[in-house]
């Protein structure tokens, strides 16, 4: 409970469970590789929301479904991760930026014009995540009134989890959708994240 939030230098390890109250736990992305919020295995986290969650990486050791509660400062933009194993290790920041100048931690550029032609029809040029993770898992997106996905889909059933690699974006499945174009998730087919660069 802090109004003003916190700034982290360092890995941060949660044991136990992490309660929102009020406030940001903020991470420089430029420094993901060293200051991020890690929930260590059977930890949980609780009530995050767009005035509380993590601005900037957060990381998950262990096995069992697990919400990331990533987000840009102003919105929760949390990442859902399934199926992982026992020594599983995910790590994953949200970035509402344009992924065409990618970041200095994550990499990029990620360019939105180069795509599977056959797989992807467009690739939304406001916003990414860049998700690590050694184990197969299924990822849930969400969007929200921002992400404006109207103005580019023309219903939910054509949003689509994409992934960067080999220079361009792969389609990785919509196997649920829930929502509608305000507010929704998308589920992608199960992938190791290691193996993409951006979602």
């Amino acid at each position: 409970e802090n109004t003003g939030g916190i700034d982290l230098e360092i890995e941060w390890q949660i044991t136990n469970s992490m309660d929102f109250v009020k406030g940001l736990i903020r991470t420089d992305r430029d420094q993901g590789g060293t200051a991020f919020v890690h929930f260590q295995p059977g930890s949980i986290v609780v009530s995050a929301a767009d005035e509380e969650h993590i601005d900037g990486y957060v990381a998950k050791t262990g096995k069992g479904d697990f919400i990331l509660p990533t987000g840009d400062g102003s919105r929760l933009m949390p990442v859902m991760i399934t199926g992982s194993g026992q020594n599983s290790f995910f790590k994953a920041a949200y970035y509402h930026s344009d992924p065409n100048n990618g970041s200095i931690y994550a990499g990029g550029p990620f360019f939105t014009q180069d795509y599977e032609i056959t797989e992807v029809s467009y690739v939304h040029n406001e916003e990414f995540w860049h998700i690590e993770g050694n184990s197969p898992t299924q990822l849930v997106l969400p969007w929200d009134q921002t992400t404006d996905i109207q103005s580019w889909a023309g219903s939910k059933d054509s949003v689509i989890v994409v992934g960067w690699k080999d220079d361009k974006w792969m389609n990785l499945g919509n196997l649920y959708r829930e929502g509608n174009l305000l507010k929704g998730k998308v589920t992608s087919r199960s992938i190791v994240p290691d193996d993409y660069e951006a979602f």
